[in-house]
């Protein structure tokens, strides 16, 4: 144990000296350090569909100490043969380098790499042989740069455009030898080159050898560098391997595209893909070896390439033997188990060998092995499981026919399980193949995680462990830098103890891997660090840990508190470890050094960032660590002078105060308890706990803590309990005296809160201000209290939600209740400008500076026009978190000294636009006023008669400039009105139902008419408006409005109810408010019912509700024959229309491919039902509209109304949710009427699996949806033209019944 590495934590370790004395060449084989994990990364297009990496991604650095790899438990003799004569080769490789004087050609310091000069670095590569052994951050960076004169290489097979894209990334990543995108960009971009080149254009007569290609040296460069420091990914090391396999010759080079194989699969435990690579890799050596016809991992030859010699073809045959082979698809098909998608992949290659094996070399111990493989995975979920059965079937049937039956049945009874399985998540499954091929990284992640949240979420005696582990690296595989699901997968590993049991999971080597692809998160580490306690791993193994994650820069990519979660887990083991039973003085001391110099290394990092800024952690959680260390060591002065210290920052916090008051009391505690058998002897009292009494009123004398109330409070409470009179009697007046300083300093700060309100708003009173203003001075000099509340004293609890119910069924009953208690959501008052950040600034990097200041709903960044820097809006989720952001004021961010300010008055608060108008319409209207940073329509879902929007400006004096166009004519009707936005002046709401003047008349006669309804209310007074509303086919649904011109009038009118009116007796009632409309119906062209044709009436509604006062003259009544079935041949579902777009948008967007009918809004599934005049107008617009963006990322969708109604409402916490809406596979397109054979409309559709026969319709192939109340009226006209004989007769079919069907068809 060393204890000089913890007094210099962030000094390189001996090794590293050691390693760079010696130029980078180690004395032993070196490995590529482990990458464990699965990452998606952007595939070249050449190899498959290219994906663009999340936009969260985080360039963050990892330590390269010296990582020893993982030990397969089940190597085999010819394995370690090879690995021997692979660790000799290097031993002779090295020896070869030491006496030149050279090192290796492709070890290249980014430091030093001239931004336009690759020649040297090829010059030296061309000719030499591939080493694809790893090496370490200091052989990489502190290797002999190529100088700057040399020209750049000119690669005929990389454009001009690349090549210059090319030198800028390198120039880039000397500085920034972290940056993730640049890493993945410039390997890209390298691999395609060499694909282009291996692979030319037939017209190309350039030399395509893959090892002429120009950039060779610069792509394993960046490879092997972004390998040291990030998980490299299944996509790069697929095409890592591939391309070492086209370019190696000689048995040497063979031997490192193995290595890279097995350093694959380290790194993408579970990967099908890299399984496959390296068993097809083993067997191509195999055949090399024993038979002569090596070729790439393509199935070609590769040009260039030369046949192995006598004497390696030999040594060929000990290294890539059948067993080996088999040995690595055994192991793949063990790690690949139990993903159910693609395991079989690998299955069929290890299956396969066992069967040639059987027949180069039959024997009954192969048989009862391949019988027990087949039986075992038979047992197992996957995707081609009758396949495997049919295979098991024909090996029995070859080779045990006479059991053949007992072995099936046998085989089939223990296969029940995993059928079942495997048909429970099918469904899942084939969504998250869509979600794949489409493109779409959303509807990936949506449907990965709802796949997650049901298999996670079963029973405990449902759950499958090991399904749901190996969909946990399913997702990882693609959002491997996601750090909360990792520790999502940690934690379920945890919870549900699957690191424990014959199938346990190793959680260090998930951590080892999490940690690799996400280093900048403390939480892992933390968590790696914990696991490693856990498991009694020596202390250098521990401490090794802790300086990869310290040794790496996580500061500058994870930020302050990932790096205070690691030396907090650091510190705490180490206090643990010193105090074991066992432990020694040697323990003691290794904790104390540890600990103070980590609180040394804290803070000489935050003073190196943050200079004058840096004040320590607000918590102080490295020094309650301390403090507690030297509390059980007995050392109370120690602790006492650690408190004093902290003192000087963090005396402004009630916190600070009552844990320093805290620890003083349980001393006390400790020493009264050794005194009191003497106490108990002599009849004396204890002393007092006078220094705990001393803190409390050195905190009450401050005048700057933060919460007062609490301290004084706490000071109170404790003389009363272990204090005299006079000391209870001091503590009170020195109470009552800073109490009196205190409301001094608020009512200062209120005053001038409330100049500097009112001075931005002039139309508000000063009273007013003040008061709101005082208001929010009291409750930002307190911090959270829901962690103090006594957990016991519930009834506080029970009555605010009781008095939270009452506020919002009744808003309007208490008056007293500030506005802020009715409100959801307060985005004027929780949102944080962040002025002169860098140009570079990210959303990810923004959100993780200020993640702990409080949960973050959204965050836009602008570039300025400067283009030097940048702003963002951040908006939290309360107050509390603004204030916290308020703190990071004149901090340091990337080097840029930032500005953070409270973003009121930035937002205007529009209305009275068109109704057609959208978002491209408003920042047009708002442009020439300044820059417009987010523009927010509100939800329809539960009122779609909502016509205002939000528009946020970048600077407050932009928007009162903005405010200019209040008034503004936008056309005959609408004059804009803008606002500054105000939760807090909230208008009560106008209109007849609001103020009582409309009346709602049920049961109202079929034929009335509006003139009609006017009249028998005329005699109550002025009548300013009668509506009777009517179904799409002119019919009266038997309701009418009424309003008059005063609430007088209205409550007179009621005497009518109950009195007759042509045919039916009235129901008549004051309309009452109903906030909730969650459909929107337009009526274009109206046309009376198929009912009224037949004589027949729609019963009424059976309720009222408020009307929305449209102007709805509503055409008379005009004779139709249109049928059911016709109707739903001109309706369209249209879906994925986002609930913040209206009916007029929609009828817009419509009405341009022919005459609409109706148009129905229907927000709550996230659509909306159009219905045409004839059917070709409604084939133009499905075949038009499939597809269009009508918001951005929302492409419309046409269907059937049935598939629409299948839909659900999209869901909001206030954060940006996508939607989850699959795409369609195809266009659904009206049947035309004049069509021949099956598309004449209304004709007949076969049936087939899961569809019955029916009539065809508009999008709507299983048919019965349409319009509900035109099917309620008429029936199943399917069933009346199919010729449904139980539907005429209501008797069931007979034999006899189905034959006349039959006969009737054929005729």
């Amino acid at each position: 144990m060393d204890i000089s590495s913890l007094l210099a934590p962030q000094d390189s370790t001996a090794a590293d000296e050691a390693l760079l004395s010696r130029g980078g060449s180690g004395s032993g084989r070196r490995t590529h350090s482990s990458s464990h994990t699965q990452t998606s990364l952007p595939t070249p297009s050449v190899v498959g569909a290219e994906s663009t990496p999340p936009s969260n991604i985080r360039g963050a650095p990892l330590v390269n100490g010296t990582t020893t790899a993982r030990q397969n438990p089940t190597t085999t003799v010819g394995m370690d043969t090879l690995a021997e004569l692979a660790s000799m080769q290097h031993h002779q490789q090295a020896a070869r380098a030491s006496a030149t004087g050279l090192r290796s050609a492709e070890l290249i310091d980014p430091r030093q790499l001239p931004a336009m000069g690759f020649q040297s670095m090829q010059a030296c590569s061309h000719n030499t042989k591939r080493k694809c052994t790893p090496c370490s951050s200091l052989d990489i960076t502190m290797t002999d740069a190529p100088s700057s004169e040399q020209a750049r290489p000119r690669a005929a097979c990389v454009s001009e455009e690349d090549q210059q894209t090319i030198a800028e990334l390198i120039t880039y990543l000397k500085s920034n030898l972290y940056a993730y995108e640049s890493y993945v960009q410039l390997i890209n971009l390298l691999h395609q080159g060499f694909i282009s080149h291996v692979h030319p254009p037939a017209t190309t007569t350039h030399d395509d050898t893959p090892s002429s290609f120009e950039l060779l040296a610069e792509l394993r460069w960046a490879r092997e560098l972004m390998a040291e420091r990030f998980a490299a990914g299944e996509e790069i090391w697929v095409d890592w391997i591939s391309d070492e396999s086209m370019l190696a010759n000689t048995l040497e080079e063979n031997i490192d595209v193995i290595e890279l194989c097995k350093k694959a699969v380290e790194d993408e435990a579970g990967s099908t893909r890299l399984w496959l690579l390296y068993g097809n890799w083993m067997r191509i050596l195999y055949d090399a070896a024993h038979f002569g016809n090596k070729e790439s991992l393509s199935g070609a030859q590769v040009k260039g390439t030369k046949p192995w010699t006598e004497e390696e073809r030999e040594m060929g045959k000990e290294l890539f033997s059948w067993e080996n082979m088999l040995d690595i698809w055994k192991q793949g098909v063990r790690a690949t188990r139990w993903r159910i998608n693609d395991s079989y992949q690998v299955w069929n290659e290890y299956a396969s060998s066992l069967l040639d094996d059987l027949k180069m070399a039959p024997s009954t111990a192969k048989i009862e092995n391949i019988r027990a493989a087949f039986t075992d995975r038979l047992q197992v979920p996957h995707t081609g499981w009758d396949q495997t059965s049919h295979e098991f079937s024909m090996f029995i049937t070859n080779y045990d026919n006479a059991s053949y039956e007992e072995t099936m049945v046998r085989a089939n009874s223990l296969a029940k399980s995993a059928k079942e399985k495997y048909a429970m998540r099918e469904m899942y499954e084939l969504e998250v193949i869509r979600a794949i091929k489409s493109a779409d990284r959303d509807a990936e992640w949506i449907a990965f995680t709802r796949y997650l949240e049901w298999e996670t979420g079963q029973s405990r005696k449902k759950t499958d462990l090991q399904l749901c582990c190996a969909l946990y690296e399913r997702l990882l595989s693609r959002f491997g830098v996601e750090a909360t699901l990792w520790e999502e997968y940690v934690y379920f590993i945890l919870e549900k103890r699957v690191d424990i049991g014959p199938n346990a999971v190793s959680l260090l080597e998930i951590l080892k891997r999490a940690t690799r692809h996400c280093p900048w998160s403390g939480g892992l580490w933390s968590q790696f660090l914990l696991s490693l306690e856990r498991a009694g791993k020596p202390f250098q193994e521990v401490e090794a840990i802790k300086h990869k994650a310290t040794q790496t820069g996580l500061f500058d990519i994870g930020g302050w508190e990932e790096v205070m979660k690691v030396y907090i887990a650091w510190c705490g083991f180490l206090k643990r470890r010193a105090f074991l039973e066992k432990a020694t003085d040697e323990d003691l001391d290794v904790a104390e050094v540890g600990i103070r110099s980590a609180l040394e290394g804290v803070a000489e990092l935050g003073k190196r960032k943050q200079g004058k800024d840096y004040h320590g952690d607000p918590r102080f959680r490295l020094e309650s660590i301390y403090i507690q260390y030297l509390s059980e060591k007995g050392l109370w002065e120690e602790a006492r002078e650690v408190w004093k210290d902290l003192v000087k920052d963090r005396g402004d916090s009630h916190t600070f105060w009552l844990s320093y008051y805290t620890w003083e009391v349980l001393c006390w505690g400790r020493a009264s308890g050794a005194q009191s058998a003497v106490s108990a002897n002599t009849g004396r009292l204890l002393p007092p706990p006078s220094y705990a009494t001393g803190v409390l009123q050195q905190a009450v004398k401050r005048p700057d803590v933060d919460w007062p109330e609490k301290v004084q409070e706490a000071l109170l409470d404790h003389v009363q309990i272990h204090d005299d009179a006079k000391e209870l009697q001091e503590a009170v007046l020195l109470v009552r005296r800073m109490s009196k300083v205190v409301k001094k300093r608020r009512e200062q700060q209120a005053l001038e809160a409330a100049t500097l309100a009112q001075s931005q708003e002039p139309n508000v009173s000063a009273a007013a201000t003040l008061a709101a203003a005082n208001e929010e001075v009291v409750s930002s000099t307190k911090r959270k209290r829901g962690l103090e509340t006594d957990a016991g004293d519930t009834s506080t609890v029970k009555k605010g939600r009781q008095d939270t119910l009452v506020q919002i069924e009744q808003p309007e009953v208490d008056q007293k209740l500030p506005a802020t208690s009715l409100m959801k959501r307060d985005r004027e008052n929780t949102t944080v400008i962040v002025r002169n950040l860098p140009a570079s600034a990210t959303e990810a990097k923004v959100r993780q500076y200020f993640r702990d200041c409080g949960t973050i709903n959204s965050i836009k960044v602008l570039l300025d026009g400067d283009g030097d820097s940048a702003t963002a809006t951040i908006e939290f989720e309360s107050k509390d978190d603004v204030l916290a952001a308020q703190t990071r004021d004149m901090k340091r961010f990337d080097g840029n000294e930032i500005e953070v300010h409270i973003g009121t008055g930035l937002t205007l608060y529009v209305t009275n636009y068109p109704p057609t108008a959208d978002e491209a319409y408003i920042r047009d209207l708002f442009k020439d006023h300044g820059e417009i940073v987010d523009v927010r329509f509100p939800s329809l879902k539960f009122n779609t008669h909502r016509r205002f929007c939000y528009v946020q400006f970048k600077y407050p004096s932009q928007a009162r400039n903005a405010m200019k166009l209040d008034g503004i004519s936008l056309g005959e009707r609408e004059t804009l009105v803008v606002k500054m936005s105000d939760p807090n002046r909230k208008e009560d709401r106008k209109g007849p139902v609001h103020e009582g003047r409309e009346i709602f008349v049920a049961n109202l006669d079929w034929s009335a008419t509006e003139d009609e309804l006017s009249q028998i209310f005329l005699k109550y007074g002025t009548v300013e408006r009668a509506r009777i509303p009517r179904k799409v086919n002119g019919a009266s649904k038997g309701i009418g409005y009424v309003v008059f011109s005063s609430k007088d009038e209205a409550n007179a009118a009621l005497d009518l109810h109950l009195t007759k009116f042509k045919s039916r007796v009235l129901n008549v009632a004051l309309s009452e408010p109903n906030p909730t409309k969650r459909q929107a119906t337009t009526i274009i062209t109206s046309e009376p019912s198929l009912g009224q044709a037949n004589g027949k009436h729609s019963p009424p509604l059976p309720h009222h509700q408020e009307s929305p006062m449209a102007d709805t003259s509503t055409p008379p009544p005009q004779p139709s024959n249109h049928t059911t079935s016709s109707i739903k041949e001109k309706t369209l579902g249209v879906m994925n229309v986002p609930d913040t777009v209206n009916d007029a948008r929609i009828t817009q967007l419509f009405s341009a491919y022919g005459q609409l009918k109706r148009v129905l809004l229907r927000p709550d599934h996230r659509g909306a039902i159009v219905e045409f005049e004839n059917v070709a107008d409604a084939g133009k617009a499905a075949l038009a509209l499939e597809g269009v963006e009508i918001a951005p990322g929302r492409k419309l969708m046409i269907g059937s109304v049935q598939e629409l109604m299948r839909e659900k409402a999209e869901y909001r916490d206030g954060k940006l949710v996508p939607s989850r809406l699959q795409k369609s596979t195809h266009v659904k397109r009206p049947v035309q009427q004049n069509s021949a054979g099956r598309g004449v409309a209304g004709g007949k559709r076969r049936g087939g699996l899961g569809f019955k026969a029916g009539v065809r319709g508009v999008g709507n192939t299983s048919s019965t949806g349409g319009l509900k109340e035109t099917d309620k009226d008429e029936g199943s006209s399917r069933e009346k033209e199919s010729g449904n004989i139980e539907a005429r007769t209501g008797k069931p079919k007979s034999n006899a019944d189905f034959k006349a069907m039959f006969l009737k068809q054929e005729h």
